[in-house]
């Protein structure tokens, strides 16, 4: 052998190794940066009805939001919020129209207004003489009370889902998870 092509492959018996180690460094440290991306996706066959509820809320959290964007009457956005029902410690979470909360502001108020003035002109001082003659209205007979705001809502929500391409898409998506949702058992 030539003394120079002994000194080449001499040369390559060093710097391969290297070579090799380099590039596992480079792969090794290519999965470091994946495993430190600030998400995770896991991709399920089926995701647990907990996942879905929890993916539905915030679709409609977004689909609320780019709404209230496109409405342009402040008395219909929508807002959704989580409360404690009277008589029980299980949390419930709704979505209601500005008119709504307004509206059963106001109905708080004026019982407890009245409440506060006797509930009968003044008359008696005894809680049951407060009470009687008091009258809040029950949730159903509000929204009927309301009906015809709930229709311009309804009205609204239509238009911004038929025109506007971005809402329409989140509420085929929305639509989609509620349909999975309810149809859990059967897939």
């Amino acid at each position: 052998m030539k003394p120079s092509s002994l000194i080449t492959l001499s040369a390559i018996a060093l710097f391969c190794p290297s070579l090799l180690f380099a590039q596992q460094e480079e792969e090794n440290s290519t999965q470091q940066n994946e495993s430190n991306k600030p998400y995770e996706v896991v991709i399920t066959s089926k995701p647990s009805r907990a996942y879905l509820r929890d993916l539905i809320e915030d679709v409609e959290e977004d689909f609320f939001e780019k709404f209230n964007e496109f409405n342009d009457d402040d008395m219909y956005d929508m807002y959704c919020y989580v409360y404690t029902p009277a008589m029980t410690h299980i949390k419930r979470r709704a979505c209601e129209p500005l008119f709504m909360i307004k509206y059963r502001s106001q109905q708080s108020g004026d019982a407890l207004f009245l409440m506060s003035a006797g509930g009968n002109g003044g008359v008696g001082n005894s809680l049951g003489s407060k009470l009687m003659g008091v009258y809040l209205p029950t949730e159903g007979e509000m929204r009927r009370n309301q009906k015809r705001y709930f229709e311009t809502l309804t009205e609204k929500l239509e238009e911004a889902v038929r025109t506007n391409q971005e809402i329409g898409e989140i509420a085929s998506v929305m639509e989609q998870l509620k349909y999975r949702l309810e149809h859990y058992n059967e897939n």
